[in-house]
């Protein structure tokens, strides 16, 4: 009985064993496949982060403070915290913060940036969000804040007019922003005595060098002249302006210069003199500023002031010029100009040349020869190679035969012209050869002359003697 109970016992165990070792086993595969597949399906958390802003280009006047709307963005997959850096400024640079902590993925967040304006015309700062968790996680941007320098340009293509008392003259007026970004500008009339009024009290805003005409309405009232400043204000900046003068005349200036000559000559150190007859071609008495432009020659005017002037009549001034050593030509510009309006005016140019005489003499065969008592004749060349017209005086000098000239003088010659001098050596005794020296010299100046030597040679009789022949009778 004992026995039957064990062996029950054992064969329970061993059906026991058949059913739980299967499920044991089952259970253990399917754990480790769920372990598996578990670490090949999980995605780790990462970190990530953006910068933006809402611009990177700004201007600003000097002195002043420019703001820079950022927004950070938590880009990553779990919480984390940020750091915000600002590197390379040169001008003054702060952030409303320096941290951004516990972002959660996908929050968003602002940062402040102000730059205030320094020395110089730009400065550009990089602004950087670093990771506190990871600091190889960052973003970066870059600003650039240029400092403003408006400035503005009023001009007209004619700011001088006339008109009769009573009526209404116009002018044409051009702004343009000149400065560096877009600019709004104020006008204003001063100075004036006459009613004027403008199209427009304001202009723009205008680009950088964007223009726009505007109308200024002068009306002709007592007097001669009336002179209006206009003015172009920036509302950038109200120390920035320019402005332009409207001469509105009653009667019309005018001036004319008539010089008697526009072409001068003179030697070296002798003086040119000019006469200018300044006339007034308009219609009211008037006086003339005179003035001569750069000129490289000593100029002097007689006055630098001419009038009064009454219309139609003139006065006359003198412009002297010296000619310097070694000068060739000198050219000045003398310009009259009215002393109520600038912009009327007249300018005449006088150019004087230096007088350079020169003279050439010369001959295709200086060397000749003829039997005694025979006539040798040389043809003589004397060209004018000055800049002025001449005479020359023709020499002859160190012969011994008897020397003849077909002129003792020559001209005048215009620069560059020539005449031929004929020379006739009659063949004489003594020495087998003679030289005869031609000078020709200028009567401009008599340090100026050129020469030529002709040498004549004698040729000798020879005797012959022929043998004597005796002829049988």
């Amino acid at each position: 009985m004992e026995i039957e109970t064990k062996l029950m016992r054992k064969n329970i165990f061993f059906r026991l064993l058949a059913v739980i070792l299967p499920v044991f086993v089952l259970a253990t595969v399917l754990l480790v496949v769920s372990f598996s597949y578990a670490a090949e399906t999980s995605v780790p958390s990462t970190g990530g982060v953006a910068v933006s802003a809402d611009a990177t280009t700004k201007y600003g006047l000097r002195d002043d403070t420019v703001t820079y709307n950022l927004t950070v963005t938590n880009t990553g997959t779990l919480s984390d915290s940020f750091g915000v850096f600002i590197e390379g400024e040169t001008w003054m640079t702060e952030s409303d913060v320096f941290g951004l902590n516990a972002m959660d993925p996908d929050e968003i967040r602002p940062v402040v940036i102000s730059v205030t304006v320094g020395a110089g015309a730009s400065d550009t700062v990089t602004i950087t969000v670093k990771s506190f968790v990871d600091p190889m996680v960052r973003d970066s941007v870059l600003l650039t804040t240029i400092a403003t320098t408006p400035d503005v340009e009023i001009t007209s293509p004619n700011d001088t007019q006339s008109g009769t008392m009573g009526n209404t003259v116009t002018y044409t007026l051009n702004v343009r922003n000149t400065g560096n970004q877009p600019d709004s500008f104020d006008l204003s009339v001063s100075n004036n005595s006459w009613a004027t009024t403008l199209s427009d009290s304001s202009v723009g805003p205008l680009d950088p060098d964007e223009s726009v005409a505007v109308e200024a309405y002068v009306v002709v009232g007592s007097g001669m002249i009336d002179m209006a400043t206009i003015s172009a204000e920036s509302t950038l900046d109200s120390d920035v302006s320019d402005s332009i003068v409207l001469n509105t005349l009653t009667f019309e200036p005018g001036v004319a210069i008539d010089p008697d000559k526009t072409e001068g000559f003179g030697y070296e150190t002798e003086s040119v003199k000019y006469r200018l007859t300044i006339s007034n071609t308009g219609e009211m008495t008037d006086t003339y500023g005179l003035v001569f432009g750069e000129e490289a020659w000593e100029t002097v005017l007689s006055a630098s002031l001419v009038g009064p002037v009454v219309p139609d009549s003139s006065q006359v001034v003198t412009v002297t010029v010296v000619v310097p050593v070694g000068g060739i030509s000198d050219t000045v510009n003398v310009t009259a100009t009215s002393a109520f309006v600038g912009t009327v005016y007249d300018t005449v140019s006088l150019t004087t040349t230096a007088l350079h005489p020169g003279v050439d003499v010369s001959t295709t065969d200086a060397d000749k020869a003829g039997m005694l008592g025979e006539v040798v004749t040389y043809m003589v060349d004397v060209k004018n190679t000055g800049n002025v017209s001449d005479t020359y005086a023709i020499t002859v000098s160190g012969q011994s035969w008897m020397t003849a000239l077909s002129q003792t003088s020559v001209g005048p010659l215009a620069p560059g012209a020539s005449s031929i001098v004929i020379v006739s050596v009659t063949v004489g005794t003594g020495s087998t050869t003679d030289t005869a020296t031609i000078r020709a010299q200028s009567a401009e100046n008599a340090s100026i002359f050129d020469q030529v030597n002709l040498t004549s040679t004698r040729l000798e009789m020879r005797k012959v003697y022929l043998p004597i022949v005796l002829r049988k009778p």
